[in-house]
């Protein structure tokens, strides 16, 4: 009982200690073209739109409403964008938590893949993870989706569990894969 009592204490600790996630803005070569990794403000969202039509032939799965409310919440959320001659060519909502952090969308303009942007953006969102005091990374892809499986294996992610018609356009399932920060 008092292990529960110092965990339920601790966690009620951290919920009292919350700041906003603190990032700064980047400069980062990749590929040998310089991007500006900086934080989502709202009126980029017509920009991330615009990403989320690039990548979706032209549908935006998510809706303004949702990206704003994510830019927002400072405390929680880090909507990261990546700049390539003051344009939004990639972004990435991750969801922080007491023990958890949550990547809820990553978008990146077909013609800017390949290049290292979806890496860089990873090892930010994991640094984060890290000072926020998260234990571990999650984030769903789709079944269908094997470069993208591979591509988060290949990072440190690990499959964990299959969820079933998890997603609404077509009822595909999505497989969950979390990497695992503590210990490292």
């Amino acid at each position: 009982m008092k292990k529960f009592k110092n965990k339920i204490q601790h966690i009620l600790g951290k919920q009292t200690d919350l700041q906003d996630i603190d990032f700064e803005n980047q400069n980062i070569i990749l590929d040998n073209k310089e991007y500006l990794f900086c934080r989502g403000v709202v009126s980029a969202i017509p920009e991330m739109l615009s990403v989320e039509r690039a990548v979706y032939n032209g549908k935006t799965p998510i809706d303004y409403g949702f990206f704003e409310k994510q830019v927002q919440n400072q405390t929680q959320n880090l909507v990261l964008l990546v700049r390539f001659e003051d344009q939004v060519v990639a972004y990435v909502i991750c969801s922080y938590s007491f023990n958890e952090a949550k990547i809820k969308d990553i978008a990146i303009v077909p013609r800017f893949q390949g290049k290292g942007i979806a890496t860089k953006m990873i090892q930010i969102i994991i640094n984060e993870a890290k000072k926020y005091g998260s234990e571990k990374v999650l984030l769903d892809v789709r079944q269908s989706n094997l470069q993208g499986q591979k591509f988060y294996h290949d990072l440190g992610f690990k499959e964990t569990r299959i969820k079933h018609h998890y997603f609404a356009d077509n009822d595909e399932n999505a497989y969950e894969y979390e990497y695992q920060i503590k210990g490292e």
